[in-house]
C-alpha cells in the first residue's frame, strides 16, 4: 500500500486446471485505484492466446483507446500512456482476437476514479434553539458535504475532542448532538471534515450557539369589557352573553434576560399562528384588546420569543360570545371526544324547549333509562341545532324528530318496525303538522336524515361526526343534531314534533312538546295496557314563523314548568284524564265522556267507578287540585270548566280558573238540576 507495507498471497491451481484459450486483463493501475490528477499515467496489460496472438483491442468508457497487432507470439505484456481528460470514473476493458480469427470472451474489465479537487463542506446552522431540538439535550448538526466524484466520509469534532462518524446522503450530512444538557446560550466549536476517494481532506470550524432553554411561561389575565364599557373578568370555557364586547388579554413581564418579543393576539384557533397575533416590544403595555361580535369562540394566544427565537406559547379559552338570542355558536366538531362540544347555547335561557319527566317519574330504582328527558334547539344563519339529553339510544329505543319546512308532507308518524299503531302528527289549533323531513337516530354510530317522497319516505341520508355525535359521557347523555338548512330547503318557518319510542315498536315513552299522549308500558298507566295498539292522535307541535336572527327560540313555547292537574267530584263519579290515564285511543280533548248524556258512558273504559246516582236539587262539590313541581311556574295556566247536561255550577258555566303559585286546591260548588236533563250530569 502507500505505505510500503505489502501481503504476498500464494495460490495453487486446482488439480486438471486448463487455462483459457484466450485471455488479456489491465495489470496496471489496480482495479479501483484513484488518480488525484490528471497527469499522463502508463497502462500495461498482458495477452494469451492458444494459437497464436493476432491483435488487441483496449477501450476506455467504451471509446476505442489503444490496438496492438502481432505475427506469433502466445504469451506478451504490452503498455500504453494515458492522459485522464478530467475527472470522472473510468473503465478499461482489453480484448484479443488470434491466428485464427477467434475473439477473446469473459473479459475482465477494471475501473478507476480520478479525482482531484477537494470536497465542498459548510456547517448549516450556528444557532440552534427548541425548534431544532430531537429529544432532551439532544440536537442536529448538519451540513453540505459534496465532492465531484464521491466521498468516503465526513466527520464531527466538538471543542476539539475525537472525531465522530457523522452519516451522509446525496448533498447533506447529519450528526446527532448528544448534550446530556439543555444549555442556555452556550457556544461551542464545532469542527467538520469531509474525505473523498483521493484522501483530500477539507475541515470548517464555526462557533455554535445551543439555546435550548425557552422563556419562562408569564400570568395571563383575561377579561372584557361589557356593552356599557364596564370592564369584568374572564375565564376559560366562559361564555359572556351580551355582543359586542372586547376581550382582553393581559400578562406579566417574562424573566427571560434575552427576550425578544412578545406575539398577542385572540383567534378563532387554537393552533398559534405568528402572523394572526400583534408583536410588541419587551418594554411595551403588555395589554391586548380585540373587538368580538357573536356568535363566536375565541382562544387567547401569548407567545414569549427570546433572541435566539425560542418560543413559550400559552393559549387559553376558548371563551364564547353567544347571547341568548339567535344565532348561536353551534357547531358540532367533528374531532369528538372529551367533552370538545359546546353546549353554552343551550344555558342561554332561550334554547330549551321542552322536558318530559315522564320517564323519571315512572323508572324503577337503578334503571338504565331514569333522567328527565330534555329538548334544546337553535339556529344561526347556516343550520338547524337540535340536543336531547337523558337517553342513550343505544339501549333507549330510537329517536324521531318530525320537521314541517312547507306544504305537502307526512301526515302520520314513521313506523319502521311495522307494529303499528297509526299515530297521526299533531294538528295544535287547527294547523296540522305535515313533516317534509324526518331525523331519526338509532344508536351511538347510526343517524340519518329522510325526505317525504310524496306518499312515502325516502331513503335515509347518513350524518357523519359533524352532524351527529351521542356523548355517552356526558351526564345525562347528550344527543346532538347539527343540520344544515340547504339539507331542509332553506324553510323560512319550521314546524317540528320529536318522538322517543322503544327499540322493537312504535311505542313512545317521551314526546316534545310534553304534554302528547303516550303509549309505551314504560311510562303508561297500567290500566291503559290493553289499549296501546289503537290508534291515537298527538295533539303539541312546536311552530317558529320565522328564523332569523335575534329570535329566542322558546318564546312562547316552553316554560320548564310541572304542573299536574287532578278533578274530583263528590259524590264520586267516572274521573278520567287524558294524559293522566293515558287512553288516547279512547279519549279526544274537548269530547265528552257521555255526549248523547244518557247516562251511560260513551266508551267502555278501564275505570272500576261506574256513574253515581245523585237526585234532583242534591248537591256536588268538585274539589280541583294543582301542584307545580318543575322549575318554573306554569305561566298564565288556567283550567275551563263546563257543566253538561243535570248539572248547575255555582257562578254559572264555563267557569275559566287561573293555576296560580305553585300549588292550591280550589272547591267548586254545584247543584243537580234534572230540570235540564233527567239522565246525566258531567263537567269537562
Amino acid at each position: 500500500d502507500s505505505h510500503d507495507h505489502c501481503t504476498v498471497v500464494t495460490a495453487t491451481l486446482p488439480s486438471g486446471y486448463i487455462p483459457p484459450a484466450r485471455a488479456s486483463t489491465i495489470l496496471t493501475p489496480a482495479h479501483e485505484s484513484v488518480l488525484s490528477t490528471t497527469l499522463p499515467i502508463s497502462i500495461t496489460g498482458g495477452a494469451h492466446a492458444l494459437h497464436a496472438l493476432r491483435a488487441l483491442t483496449v477501450t476506455v468508457n467504451g471509446t476505442l483507446f489503444y490496438t496492438q497487432a502481432w505475427h506469433s507470439p502466445t504469451d506478451t505484456l504490452w503498455a500504453a500512456t494515458w492522459t485522464p481528460p478530467g475527472e470522472g470514473r473510468y473503465t478499461f476493458l482489453s480484448q484479443i482476437e488470434d491466428s485464427l480469427g477467434n475473439v477473446q470472451t469473459g473479459a475482465q474489465p477494471i475501473s478507476i476514479t480520478v479525482d482531484t479537487q477537494l470536497p465542498a463542506l459548510t456547517i448549516a446552522s450556528t444557532v440552534l434553539t427548541t425548534a431544532h431540538r430531537l429529544s432532551y439535550g439532544r440536537v442536529p448538526l448538519t451540513g453540505v458535504a459534496t465532492d465531484s466524484v464521491g466521498l468516503e466520509a465526513v466527520e464531527v469534532a466538538i471543542d476539539g475532542g475525537d472525531w465522530d462518524d457523522a452519516s451522509f446522503n446525496g448533498e447533506t450530512w447529519r450528526y446527532p448532538w448528544y448534550l446530556d444538557d439543555e444549555p442556555d446560550g452556550a457556544t461551542y466549536t464545532v469542527t467538520a471534515r469531509a474525505v473523498d476517494g483521493a484522501e483530500h481532506t477539507v475541515r470548517v470550524t464555526e462557533t455554535v450557539t445551543v439555546d435550548l432553554t425557552p422563556p419562562e411561561p408569564v400570568t395571563v389575565t383575561l377579561a372584557y369589557t361589557d356593552t356599557l364599557g364596564v370592564r369584568r373578568s374572564l375565564t376559560s370555557g366562559q361564555t359572556i352573553r351580551e355582543s359586542p364586547v372586547n376581550l382582553i388579554a393581559e400578562w406579566t413581564a417574562s424573566d427571560s434576560s434575552d427576550l425578544s418579543r412578545y406575539y398577542v393576539g385572540w383567534t378563532v384557533s387554537q393552533t398559534v399562528e405568528l402572523a394572526a397575533l400583534t408583536a410588541y416590544a419587551p418594554a411595551d403595555s403588555r395589554r391586548h384588546a380585540t373587538p368580538v361580535g357573536e356568535p363566536q369562540a375565541r382562544y387567547a394566544h401569548v407567545v414569549s420569543i427570546d433572541a435566539h427565537g425560542n418560543r413559550q406559547a400559552q393559549t387559553l379559552g376558548p371563551v364564547y360570545v353567544d347571547t341568548p338570542l339567535t344565532p348561536d355558536y353551534i357547531l358540532l366538531p367533528s374531532s369528538f371526544g372529551g367533552g370538545g362540544v359546546y353546549h353554552g347555547w343551550m344555558e342561554s335561557g332561550c334554547s330549551q324547549i321542552g322536558a318530559d319527566r315522564e320517564v323519571e317519574r315512572n323508572a324503577y330504582t337503578g334503571a338504565a333509562l331514569h333522567d328527565v328527558q330534555r329538548m334544546y334547539l337553535s339556529w344561526d344563519a347556516d343550520a338547524l341545532r337540535l340536543t336531547w339529553t337523558g337517553a342513550n339510544w343505544n339501549a333507549a329505543g330510537d329517536l324521531f324528530i318530525y320537521l314541517d319546512t312547507g306544504a305537502g308532507g307526512a301526515t302520520t308518524a314513521y313506523d319502521p318496525y311495522i307494529s303499528g299503531p297509526t299515530i297521526t302528527l299533531p294538528a295544535q289549533d287547527g294547523t296540522q303538522l305535515t313533516a317534509n323531513y324526518l331525523l331519526q337516530v338509532e344508536n351511538e354510530h347510526t343517524a340519518g336524515l329522510r325526505q317525504w317522497a310524496g306518499s312515502s319516505w325516502g331513503s335515509s341520508t347518513a350524518l357523519d361526526a359533524e352532524h351527529y355525535q351521542l356523548d355517552l359521557d356526558a351526564q345525562p347523555a347528550h344527543t346532538d343534531l347539527l343540520i344544515p338548512w340547504a339539507w331542509l330547503g332553506s324553510p323560512a318557518s319550521l314546524k317540528l314534533v320529536a318522538l322517543a319510542s322503544d327499540e322493537d315498536a312504535l311505542r313512545i315513552w317521551a314526546a316534545m312538546p310534553d304534554k302528547n299522549p303516550l303509549n309505551s308500558e314504560r311510562v303508561i298507566n297500567p290500566g291503559a295496557s290493553d289499549y296501546i295498539t289503537l290508534p291515537f292522535a298527538l295533539t303539541q307541535q312546536y311552530e317558529w314563523t320565522a328564523l332569523g336572527s335575534g329570535l329566542c327560540p322558546n318564546q312562547g313555547q316552553f316554560a320548564d314548568a310541572d304542573l299536574r292537574v287532578y278533578l274530583a267530584a263528590d259524590p264520586p263519579g267516572v274521573e278520567v284524564g287524558f294524559l293522566e290515564h293515558d287512553l288516547p285511543g279512547l279519549l279526544t280533548p274537548g269530547q265528552p265522556l257521555d255526549g248523547d248524556l244518557d247516562g251511560n258512558l260513551d266508551a267502555a273504559l278501564p275505570v272500576d267507578v261506574q256513574p253515581a246516582l245523585v237526585g234532583n236539587g242534591q248537591s256536588i262539590t268538585y274539589t280541583l287540585t294543582y301542584t307545580n313541581v318543575g322549575q318554573s311556574i306554569a305561566p298564565g295556566a288556567t283550567v275551563t270548566l263546563t257543566a253538561r247536561g243535570g248539572v248547575e255550577l255555582a257562578g254559572g258555566s264555563p267557569q275559566v280558573l287561573a293555576l296560580t303559585g305553585d300549588g292550591g286546591v280550589i272547591h267548586i260548588a254545584a247543584t243537580v238540576n234534572a230540570a235540564l236533563d233527567g239522565q246525566s250530569a258531567e263537567v269537562d
